[in-house]
């Protein structure tokens, strides 16, 4: 499915989230989701969850490239295709996020969401 206004992931989202809501007792949302195109399913999520946490990860646009440079499908696309992908802090807007700097090892990302998730 397109990355468009109107996509059909919106509604497919939102169904797996409740599902989730009704069968899991964490769920967890998780892609590049674009803060214009995706906002309808952000505020179904705010509303239907009390505890909600968001990462954004605020890494530079060369960092990321080098990233894409170790993944095992980096022939796939490249840094043209990602460069019309990109979008500079998207950030959500209606619910918190937390920002995830390319400072931070995995293990420290790893350990910051696993501690919000499980204080509450």
């Amino acid at each position: 499915m397109k990355d468009e206004q109107g996509t059909k992931a919106i509604s497919l989202l939102i169904g797996l989230a409740k599902y989730g809501k009704q069968n899991c007792s964490i769920v967890i949302v998780e892609g590049i989701l674009y803060s214009e195109i995706y906002r309808e399913l952000f505020e179904v999520l705010k509303s239907e969850y009390k505890n909600i946490y968001a990462y954004y990860y605020d890494i530079p646009f060369k960092e990321t490239i080098a990233r894409h440079q170790t993944k095992t499908n980096c022939n796939e696309f490249g840094e043209n295709e990602m460069k019309r992908w990109w979008r500079e802090r998207d950030y959500i807007g209606i619910i918190p996020e937390r920002s995830i700097t390319d400072e931070l090892s995995l293990e420290e990302v790893v350990e910051i969401i696993f501690s919000d998730v499980m204080s509450k």
